[in-house]
């Protein structure tokens, strides 16, 4: 996200709650190998989506994206740690 990519990543957390609204949502890989084969097809659907993006929709996820990754700047998170040590 940080680099300007869209995100597909597994709709599990931690990855549903860094990613918030600005990525697109695979499950994760089945243990069971039976599973596996469903899950490729429905990978595949999100992936042929994500390429299939018209500019203005890739701009758009890219743009929320960009967004997105400012939550994790590292001097916000230092100065939050910080404000909190104070409190304290």
């Amino acid at each position: 996200m940080a680099s300007g990519c869209p995100v597909i990543t597994t709709n599990e957390a931690p990855m549903t709650e860094v990613s918030g609204n600005a990525a697109y949502f695979i499950t994760k890989r089945p243990s069971n190998e039976s599973d596996l084969k469903a899950w490729l097809q429905e990978s595949i659907i999100v992936l042929d989506k994500v390429v299939a993006l018209s500019i203005e929709e890739r701009q758009t996820i890219i743009d929320l994206g960009l967004e997105n990754a400012k939550r994790f700047d590292t001097k916000k998170a230092l100065s939050h740690i910080e404000e909190i040590y104070s409190k304290i």
